[in-house]
């Protein structure tokens, strides 16, 4: 149950049902998850298989893209119509970071680089890929907490969408940014197939409450905190944004 008063969004229980997820981690190797509604699988790919994509197409994605495309793909089924929620602290930052450098130095900016660059780059090559026709949201949630994204999906299904899928994801921030924000170690990404009341084909469910305690906002953490969950290393985690603190329980 959502309720919204005056002062800002209260949620009491809060609950979204998985059918499916799956994660992209890369570090010294890299850690594929891929729940398929059954069985928790675990690989470890040397990158992701786009071969689906169009040649064409998979040139303009990004080394954050790509990954992005990866998870999503194995959230969705072609050709179906449900809305997409698109979850990035900065998104694609490094193409942004190229554009300024570039204008720095007097240099001509390219158009395709500059349409790569936004928010929703991810979002509207995806929407092409897939001919989506369905409502695609891009948010840029404070503290990459992940709760902004799960309460837009919430609303979406209680609207009358039959389903939603989230993607949460990040890559690298340029050097020039280490002073003033925590930045992933490599890119990183998490897809979820999300339903609203009883549901046969999940067999994952999540609940979200507000939290007793406020915290101090922790970016590294927020970004893994719902993967933690789905993995079971915790059956609890609490997600602190500036003004307010969550708990994210799997049940």
């Amino acid at each position: 149950m959502i309720r919204v008063f005056s002062q800002g969004l209260s949620v009491t229980g809060l609950e979204l049902g998985v059918s499916r997820w799956s994660a992209w981690q890369q570090g010294e190797k890299v850690d594929y998850w891929r729940f398929d509604g059954q069985h928790l699988q675990c690989h470890a790919p040397q990158k992701p298989d786009l071969s689906w994509v169009p040649a064409l197409k998979r040139r303009r994605l990004s080394a954050l893209a790509r990954v992005v495309f990866q998870v999503l793909g194995d959230c969705s089924e072609e050709g179906e119509q449900i809305p997409v929620i698109f979850s990035s602290g900065m998104g694609e930052l490094a193409r942004t970071q190229e554009l300024l450098e570039a204008i720095a130095n007097n240099q001509p900016l390219s158009p395709t680089a500059f349409s790569l660059s936004v928010h929703n780059a991810c979002a509207g090559m995806w929407s092409m890929q897939r001919d989506l026709r369905q409502q695609m949201l891009a948010l840029a949630p404070l503290e990459q907490s992940p709760v902004p994204a799960l309460l837009e999906a919430a609303g979406l299904l209680a609207e009358g969408a039959r389903a939603v899928t989230v993607v949460f994801y990040e890559a690298p921030f340029p050097e020039f940014y280490g002073p003033f924000m925590s930045s992933p170690e490599q890119p990183f990404a998490l897809a979820l197939r999300v339903h609203s009341g009883p549901n046969p084909a999940c067999k994952v469910r999540l609940t979200i409450d507000v939290a007793q305690q406020q915290a101090t906002p922790d970016a590294a953490h927020n970004r893994q905190a719902l993967l933690s969950v789905l993995l079971n290393n915790c059956e609890a985690v609490q997600v602190s944004e500036v003004q307010c603190s969550w708990v994210l329980r799997r049940c």
